[in-house]
């Protein structure tokens, strides 16, 4: 709702600073109600695998991206999904061989955590593909307003988050 008034009176690009204030109160109150906890041991921060992880993923989106101006098969998709493909396995080679890893390879031993977690994903990404499409549906097609479709946002999470505390 926040974001359809902004975006309706003001422009699409304030619906930015939407999370400005959350993130002020996480940065400020948060530390005050929640203790420091430390691993016990000599644990070191993966940084290899983190900017590999980072700039594989950043790479992928990035050709994805390029595809909406350039065919599939040219450079400029290409180059930057095989670069961050490449990349990807290059973390996932480096977790076998670094002593502290930032995703160690037993989290995949447990077979109900893998599917629960791919399952997670997936319908993640079926909703997220969803709200998207009926956001372009309404505004595009039926010609809603941001402020007219953030409401019947507003209203259907609503009644899904009722349904999901009475069940």
């Amino acid at each position: 709702m926040i974001s359809g008034i902004l975006v309706d009176q003001i422009g699409w690009r304030w619906i930015f600073l939407v999370n400005l204030p959350v993130a002020l109160i996480v940065v400020f109150v948060l530390p005050r109600l929640v203790s420091e906890s430390r691993m016990e041991g000599d644990h070191k921060v993966d940084i290899t695998g983190a900017l590999l992880v980072t700039a594989g993923i950043t790479l992928i989106v990035d050709g994805c991206l390029q595809a909406s101006s350039h065919p599939w098969g040219s450079g400029s998709v290409l180059i930057p999904l095989l670069v961050g493909a490449g990349l990807l396995a290059a973390f996932a080679v480096s977790q076998t061989i670094i002593s502290s890893p930032l995703v160690p390879l037993r989290f995949f031993g447990n077979r109900t955590r893998v599917t629960a977690y791919l399952a997670t994903i997936f319908s993640g990404a079926g909703f997220f593909a969803m709200f998207f499409t009926v956001t372009l549906y309404m505004q595009e097609v039926l010609h809603y307003s941001p402020l007219k479709r953030g409401w019947h946002g507003a209203r259907s999470g609503s009644c899904s988050s009722s349904a999901s505390a009475s069940a």
